[in-house]
């Protein structure tokens, strides 16, 4: 407001008119980017809080603004790596913007806002949280080489929600060569499989016929998601196919001494009884194992030697089958059941056993094989 002591001309009114002050809008508004996003439950998201308008970011505004979820299972970081464990989170924007990340370990639709009081107008968008893992509900096992057994899977969220929504295919796999899958428990020649899951579920079948602890894998894309498509959702689960477990043990002794398994001195004409115990250890029954022995025969690292005896006919010999070579190199054997013409003989090169079953209890779990060498 101006005060004059006189009348002004009309030239003067128009120049002090066209002399005034100019007069600047400012933006007012926070808000988000990208647009509402649909990801999986877990996943870091980052987002963007800007203030500004149609025009644009406002670089002018340097102050903090409020950041919220409608989700308890919600969190908010300023660096995807350090989350504050909160649905909230104060957010300070320089040059009228700031990056924050946000996730959510639940399934849901969630209603994200950024404020900063009433001078200002706040922005809400809604979010959709997908599932974030496959779950493997049927429990872990453990079976024998040739049964069967039927797996089911969810997918779910991490408070073991199903995600009811989810209708993408999943894929079965395994790290085992032998593992093999079926979806209706028929014809089991697949390693791996595809199956459609319905309200967030689905099963199949597998056997396995290698024994020991391996692992079972299942992954499900939804390429509608608008963060990380190209990353599945996955679950693994170990499990065990029982295996026996071969434990062999080789004994020696001098005549009349106690078998052990520690060095002993021994001179030219001394007699060594040796014993081989095989104990299955595993908690499944061996078949057809052979067990030869052609180290103490080997001349380049024992002084040439003679067998003196071999035990194939008392109880305790456990040989099911047995034979010898005389084949320096091990590789030409007789037949299964061949005895040495004569003992001692000093032309053998090594020997071999047969043992038909080797079970799990203490009564067949253990077979000792004896012979005896003279230096």
């Amino acid at each position: 407001v101006k005060l004059y002591n006189r009348l002004l001309t009309s030239e003067e009114i128009k120049a002090s008119y066209d002399a005034r002050a100019n007069v600047y809008f400012t933006s007012y508004k926070l808000n988000f980017t990208p647009s509402p996003f649909k990801a999986k439950a877990g996943t870091s998201i980052p987002l963007m809080v800007t203030f500004g308008g149609a025009a644009g970011v406002d670089n002018s505004f340097n102050d903090t603004a409020l950041l919220e979820s409608s989700s308890d299972s919600g969190q908010f970081s300023a660096n995807g790596s350090s989350w504050n464990g909160t649905n909230t989170m104060i957010v300070k924007l320089v040059s009228g913007e700031t990056q924050v990340y946000y996730k959510d370990l639940k399934l849901g639709t969630p209603t994200l806002t950024v404020s900063r009081g009433s001078e200002y107008e706040s922005s809400s968008q809604i979010e959709t949280i997908t599932a974030g893992r496959i779950e493997f509900i049927s429990p872990q096992f453990t079976i024998h080489s040739n049964e069967t057994v039927s797996i089911r899977i969810i997918a779910s969220d991490y408070a073991g929600n199903t995600d009811t929504n989810w209708s993408e295919t999943v894929q079965f796999s395994s790290n085992s060569s032998r593992c093999k899958f079926s979806a209706t428990d028929g014809d089991y020649n697949d390693t791996t499989i595809v199956l459609r899951m319905v309200q967030g579920e689905t099963s199949c079948y597998l056997k396995n016929t290698r024994g020991g602890i391996w692992t079972i894998t299942a992954k499900s894309y939804d390429y509608t998601w608008t963060i990380d498509k190209d990353t599945p959702v996955t679950g693994a689960q170990a499990n065990t196919i029982t295996q026996p477990i071969i434990s062999v043990t080789k004994y020696h002794q001098k005549k009349n001494i106690t078998y052990n398994t520690s060095s002993i001195p021994v001179t030219t004409g001394e007699t060594i009884s040796y014993k081989l115990s095989i104990t299955n250890l595993g908690s499944e029954t061996a078949t057809n194992l052979i067990i030869t022995d052609t180290y103490v025969f080997d001349t380049s690292v024992n002084n040439a030697i003679s067998l003196n005896d071999w035990d194939t006919t008392s109880w305790f010999s456990s040989g099911d089958s047995y034979t010898y070579t005389i084949d320096p190199q091990g590789i030409d054997w007789q037949p299964w059941g061949s005895e040495p013409p004569s003992l001692p003989a000093n032309n053998i090169k090594g020997l071999r056993w047969k043992i038909n079953l080797l079970g799990i209890y203490e009564e067949n779990k253990t077979k000792n094989i004896y012979f005896e060498i003279k230096k």
